[in-house]
């Protein structure tokens, strides 16, 4: 269990910062200043990644909760949504056009940290049914 902590650590902690680092790098050589805050963003996704999936492998030592992994991922993933809204509300919501560049890559951030995350509970459910 340790083992697979710290490789989820692990992971989400180089992919927010080499992210972050390449992220950064892209605006840079475009000359363009993004409407919200990039470490901010990545900040959010890498600890809630990481609260997410440290609470899945230890959830999934507990035996009555083990068969329910799934359910609880989705609402851990739900949670994650409306967080996201209210952390970046005035970014998304209140301002009056996002550019395109700007949705790409709030998007493109979103996407990689959840696909990680989804392939660490998928992992951890299918050798969660496997046993």
């Amino acid at each position: 269990m340790i083992k697979k902590i710290f490789v989820i650590v692990s992971v989400f902690l180089v992919l927010g910062f080499l992210g972050y680092q390449v992220h950064s790098y892209i605006f840079t050589q475009i000359h363009k200043e993004p409407a919200f805050s990039l470490l901010k963003l990545y900040k959010f996704n890498t600890g809630f990644s990481l609260l997410v999936c440290i609470n899945i492998v230890l959830l999934s030592n507990v035996n009555k909760i083990a068969e329910q992994l799934g359910f609880i991922y989705l609402g851990a993933l739900l949670l994650k949504i409306l967080l996201f809204v209210a952390t970046f509300y005035v970014s998304i919501i209140k301002k009056d056009i996002l550019q395109t560049v700007d949705k790409i890559s709030m998007l493109i951030t979103v996407f990689v940290f959840l696909s990680t995350e989804l392939f660490f509970v998928i992992k951890l459910i299918n050798q969660k049914q496997s046993i």
